[in-house]
């Protein structure tokens, strides 16, 4: 039986040990990794570059028993076997979806190049260099170019490791499952409801892994934006963190965490946890649970005050607590928001289905129901229509709140509808930005790496994906298993 918290020593090794086949095939053109190579970085390159180099020259250490060197260049050598690491801006520039694009690999005899879109996107070149191996489970590349694109961003998680913890092993790992966000609840600059958190430390070292920063919202909002004061009101909170941390890179907003004192007539001046006569509800809603009609007045405040101190920072207002309520509503309220902020929206939530002879409403959350949801689909129909950035909260990491003891779900099958159906949503709505867990974090698995290979295109299909995971991790002979 482990000890408690033992789990974390499996979380802290991101690259798997000793992992090389010695009987893994290798074709007549094959590339094969040895010491004789160097990973090549250039002199003036970024934190991001060099911490990847230096985590490409561990993996190959840990993972395939190659030692390689890491060198800085003002020019590269014209000899030798090299892994080089780039930017390739003018390539960038001129690729169709310029957007997406994060790096492409050439691999050519003696002669490895990884090129980004920027700093991240060479870093996550290196990741998926890595993930080439791990697949071969050996140092073997094939001859030829792969571009990559990304699918969605942001992709924000909370930390697996522990409630607002991210040691820098985590956030390595976080970036090599694909992603480049994480989250932290805030209560105050540096506190977090399990105490204090130096936030621009956190920002500083979540940085060099590519990785921004979002604060979610735990600010109580005691004044109407029509209210005399409200913009000082407002500012000593979102407008001072704001200014403390410049490196932040947005805010999530959801109504039960920030509940306004509305003037909308059909809810209570209550708030939630408050909202009771000798110990039983009301049976009125409150701001936090209802679409309010002025919820747009108390938005646009939040974002003004935010972005007089962070004119870039991504403000997203979060739909989850009134998917219940008519469409009528939920859609007007989307109509009053400003138009340079981001709507996210709960993939699954709300359907109504059978389950064993009855009508179920979908709750939060789950895996049983892929989604996506009516009220989904409608919210997203309407941010297209207004021009809206379109996120959603999905779950998509692979733990939903079906089962809070595991540390993720190993329901391949099921996980792929889900994806599929965000895939489809990113072309029919502009389904841009994924929040991918919620308070109970990430734990890297076969389920991630399924969703990164098909949230990286050009994608695989996702019996393409599962038949890859499961060699990778069982062995060539398994691969059709999970199939």
């Amino acid at each position: 039986m482990e000890r408690n918290y033992e789990f974390r020593n499996r979380l802290r090794e991101v690259h798997r040990s000793n992992i090389r086949d010695p009987k893994a095939p290798k074709g007549p053109q094959t590339i094969v990794l040895d010491d004789s190579y160097r990973i090549a970085i250039p002199s003036h390159c970024s934190p991001v570059v060099e911490t990847a180099a230096l985590d490409l020259q561990h993996y190959l250490y840990a993972s395939m028993d190659v030692s390689v060197s890491v060198r800085r260049y003002d020019s590269l050598p014209a000899e030798g076997h090299l892994i080089v690491m780039d930017i390739a801006r003018e390539e960038a520039a001129s690729v169709a979806d310029s957007v997406s694009f994060q790096c492409t690999i050439d691999c050519a005899p003696g002669r490895i190049e990884i090129r980004g879109a920027d700093d991240r996107g060479c870093a996550q070149g290196c990741y998926h260099l890595e993930d080439l191996m791990n697949q071969r489970l050996a140092p073997y590349l094939e001859p030829g170019q792969r571009v990559y694109h990304r699918a969605f961003s942001p992709r924000m998680v909370h930390s697996g490791y522990g409630l607002d913890n991210y040691p820098d092993a985590h956030l390595s790992a976080i970036a090599h499952a694909g992603m480049d966000a994480i989250l932290i609840f805030v209560r105050d600059v540096d506190r977090v409801p399990q105490g204090y958190l130096d936030f621009n430390e956190l920002i500083a070292r979540a940085a060099r892994y590519g990785l921004d920063v979002y604060a979610y919202s735990y600010y109580a909002s005691n004044m109407h934006p029509r209210d005399e004061g409200a913009y000082a009101h407002y500012d000593s909170s979102y407008g001072k963190l704001f200014r403390s941390c410049p490196g932040l890179k947005g805010v999530v907003l959801v109504g039960e965490s920030v509940e306004f004192p509305s003037r909308d007539p059909r809810v209570t001046k209550k708030k939630y946890y408050d909202n009771t006569e000798e110990g039983v509800h009301t049976g009125v809603p409150t701001a936090g649970w209802f679409p309010c009609e002025d919820y747009g007045e108390w938005i646009s405040m939040v974002k003004r005050v935010i972005h007089d101190n962070n004119p870039d920072a991504d403000i997203v207002f979060w739909t989850y607590n009134w998917g219940y309520a008519p469409a009528e509503d939920r859609l007007k309220l989307i109509d009053s928001l400003p138009k340079d902020i981001s709507l996210m929206v709960t993939f699954e939530m709300f359907a109504q289905r059978e389950l064993n002879g009855l009508q179920v409403a979908t709750v939060d959350y789950t895996l049983s129901f892929p989604g996506p949801s009516a009220y989904f689909l409608s919210e997203a129909r309407r941010a297209k229509e207004r021009g809206l950035r379109l996120y959603t909260q999905a779950n998509s990491a692979g733990l939903t709140w079906d089962f809070g003891v595991i540390p993720f779900e190993p329901f391949p099958q099921q996980w792929v509808k889900r994806y599929e159906g965000m895939l489809q949503a990113r072309e029919a709505y502009g389904l841009s930005g994924v929040m991918e867990s919620h308070h109970y974090g990430f734990w890297p698995s076969f389920i991630s790496r399924i969703e990164k290979m098909m949230f990286t295109q050009p994608g695989m299909t996702g019996e393409q994906a599962i038949a890859l995971a499961a060699e990778a991790a069982f062995g060539p002979e398994h691969r059709d298993r999970g199939i």
